[in-house]
């Protein structure tokens, strides 16, 4: 100890072999723990990122889907203001009653645009949720789309036979109670109105409400 103190030089000269290998030991260390840190807070970060994503995901799709579940409410209200088919061009060999179906079709048309417009978003939700959450929360989110569908071939098919005039067709009675509403629990038993839709309000309901259950979760 008194050489080094004295003679800190010569020390340093005659041990420079060693001391470079406490400095390179230092080195690998500083370079293990800073690599260590960096990892930590990187895996910190990633956690922290795919939580807000999935967050951020589930909260909008839950949103989209009540905004959805709304606008299919707006085309399903039996009510038809004479402004929704004020602008359809008429046609000269109409019957006033094919007249009034194609009024009537004409208005739920431009109700359903208004739906599919939020279906484009849905769909980008869509592509997300399955690159986030995987194919099943996809396969759910579809059932929505499956809703839509069979309300849009509803309002075809029942305002064709409305056309035609065809009221023989069995299942006329589902498409109309589908677009505009009617369900079974809706009217007394004892009415005798028939008020069957194949199912379509139990699934419509039951897709919202698995939907909310399932991506509420990351919420």
């Amino acid at each position: 100890m008194i050489l080094l103190l004295h003679h800190p030089v010569n020390f340093l000269i005659q041990n420079k072999d060693i001391i470079d290998v406490l400095l390179n030991i230092l080195d690998t260390i500083i370079l293990i723990l800073a690599t260590v840190l960096s990892i930590y807070g990187f895996r910190t970060w990633r956690i922290e990122l795919k939580g807000k994503t999935k967050f951020e995901l589930s909260k909008n799709i839950i949103a989209t889907a009540y905004k959805i579940r709304d606008r299919i409410n707006q085309v399903r209200n039996p009510f038809v203001s004479i402004h929704e088919f004020k602008d359809r061009e008429k046609k000269g060999y109409e019957t006033q009653y094919q007249e009034r179906a194609s009024d009537s079709f004409f208005a739920f048309t431009n109700r359903f645009n208004e739906l599919q417009k939020q279906l484009d978003e849905w769909y980008s939700l869509k592509i997300e949720a399955e690159a986030i959450f995987g194919k099943d929360h996809r396969q759910l989110l579809d059932k929505l789309d499956e809703i839509c569908s069979d309300l849009w071939w509803a309002i075809k098919l029942f305002h064709e036979n409305k056309y035609h005039n065809n009221f023989d067709d069995t299942k006329h009675k589902k498409y109309e109670n589908i677009i505009y509403g009617i369900y079974p629990g809706k009217y007394e038993k004892d009415t005798g109105l028939d008020n069957t839709n194949g199912g379509f309000q139990e699934r419509f309901n039951k897709v919202i409400n698995e939907i909310q259950s399932k991506f509420e979760t990351h919420l």
